[in-house]
């Protein structure tokens, strides 16, 4: 069941909270729909004066005469609250409303028999014991247009820094033409910034998305395609990797896309108006208005890695991270894949992993294969990583023999199917170094601290505490505070 544009709402009497009923004006009931769909009416409470304590809409019915449906649309399962009376009612009965309350008072499918375009209307009555009468009406059309978009693409080797242009592409592959025109909806993830150049249509730029949405006046026969006559341009940021451009179309009698709201688009278009033109050939569906943009680009993954020392005995905290040293920012969250890359930490010789907390929880694991003693850990990569941003990692480890200067590694590896094109490999590896001392006690030492220049705490003697000495280098945090140990 495809709904319209809300109906008139009965206007509001002057001096205090009033009830009021919203119901969609057309709502489009297709033949060859496989179940049944809910009709949805909203009550509300408007105009509460201020200071008004528990306003309410007191004894509230809603009566829905339905005597004008027979052979065009059958009702099905009422709603709670809702009860068949006769054969021409349905009643909706509510102690009180004191807010939005969204009604499904009937289930709809089209009658057997029922041609397509034959319409019947609805009157709705709301009533309350302490709030004038509201009226609303709804008029049920059997069939309906179905708008399906190009299928989807992929743009590859875009050069960041110029003009993505992307045609938009739609068909009518239902029943009924569109009415009151066409509604588009278009926007391009972060790096795709929409230019703004049509007068018929509206923008809502923002940090993370760009977006448009443009109406026109033609309406769509049912098996006729349209294009638009001029492509929707994009300007690519210097940073961009991967990003998508991603379109709906529908039409403006009928239900906007989920979450649209007009009053979001505040900038108006400067330029010529843009036109819908028939178009030929060329495959559509039904979820499709998806570009893959995919710019000739690269990210620099560094492995960072640390430096620690303690006694025999003791566990020492490690942090290890990849930093994307750019140029391009990798954002694939929202694609099929969990991860930007994956980072394999190899701890050194003569210790053990006891735990690899994950921040702020009480999972003691955070990469695979979680659990003690493993040769080696993988850890995934936030799927979003810009320009500067480190991903870092805490390992504690357990340190069972003497050693001076033992070393681990630290390894980034890039995501096979979306990769970074990272070719500075110098830096895919990094040293994780640990001196071990003498025989400590069962208490932890510092030394959690990049390469690049952090040294972790030292470990106190004799009931001293050690305390940090570093700062951090490039990615990496600065060392932490050593606890007592015992000798």
């Amino acid at each position: 069941m495809l709904a319209g544009p809300p109906g008139a709402a009965a206007e509001a009497q002057p001096g205090g909270g009033e009830l009021t009923l919203t119901a969609s004006g057309k709502v489009y009931v297709p033949a060859d729909a496989p179940r049944a769909e809910r009709y949805e009416v909203e009550l509300n409470l408007t105009r509460v004066p201020d200071g008004a304590e528990d306003p309410l809409a007191k004894d509230v019915e809603l009566t829905i005469d339905v005597s004008e449906l027979a052979g065009t649309v059958e009702i099905g399962d009422v709603g709670g609250g809702c009860a068949r009376s006769g054969t021409e009612k349905v009643v909706c009965s509510f102690s009180s409303i004191d807010g939005l309350t969204t009604v499904h008072p009937f289930q709809v499918s089209a009658a057997k028999g029922a041609r397509a375009g034959s319409s019947a209307a609805v009157g709705l009555t709301a009533t309350s014991s302490n709030s004038p009468t509201v009226e609303a009406s709804t008029t049920f059309v059997v069939g309906a247009p179905a708008l399906e978009t190009a299928e989807a693409t992929r743009v590859d080797g875009v050069r960041p820094g110029s003009v993505l242009k992307v045609p938009v592409a739609l068909r009518n592959s239902g029943n009924l033409p569109t009415g009151g025109g066409v509604g588009l909806l278009l926007y391009g993830t972060e790096g795709l910034n929409i230019a703004r150049s049509h007068s018929n249509c509206r923008y809502q730029p923002r940090e993370d998305l760009s977006a448009a949405w443009c109406s026109f006046d033609t309406d769509i026969a049912p098996g006729a395609a349209y294009e638009t006559a001029a492509p929707l341009e994009f300007a690519t940021a210097g940073s961009l990797m991967y990003g998508s451009v991603n379109y709906q179309v529908w039409s403006l009698d009928g239900p906007a896309p989920y979450g649209f709201r007009e009053a979001d688009y505040t900038e108006a278009g400067k330029g010529a108006e843009l036109a819908l033109e028939p178009a030929s050939g060329g495959s559509y569906d039904r979820f499709g208005g998806y570009v893959d943009v995919r710019a000739d680009n690269r990210a620099d993954y560094a492995a960072v890695g640390a430096d620690a020392r303690g006694r025999v005995g003791e566990e020492v905290t490690v942090e290890v991270s990849a930093k994307n040293l750019g140029p391009g920012t990798m954002l694939l969250g929202g694609r099929e894949v969990h991860d930007s890359g994956t980072l394999v930490f190899t701890p050194p010789p003569g210790t053990t992993v006891v735990s690899n907390p994950f921040p702020g929880e009480d999972d003691p694991w955070t990469c695979a294969p979680g659990k003690p003693g493993a040769a080696s850990y993988t850890c995934a990569l936030d799927p979003d990583l810009s320009v500067g941003e480190s991903h870092p990692f805490t390992f504690v480890l357990r340190l069972d023999e003497k050693a001076k200067d033992a070393e681990g590694t630290v390894e980034v590896r890039p995501n096979a199917k979306y990769p970074t094109h990272d070719d500075e490999r110098s830096n895919d590896t990094a040293k994780v170094t640990v001196s071990t001392t003498g025989s400590g006690g069962p208490g932890s030492s510092g030394g959690n601290g990049s390469t690049g220049g952090a040294t972790g705490g030292s470990t106190g003697g004799d009931g001293s505490s050690g305390t940090s000495s570093g700062t951090s280098g490039t990615g990496g945090t600065t060392g932490t505070t050593g606890t007592t140990g015992t000798t």
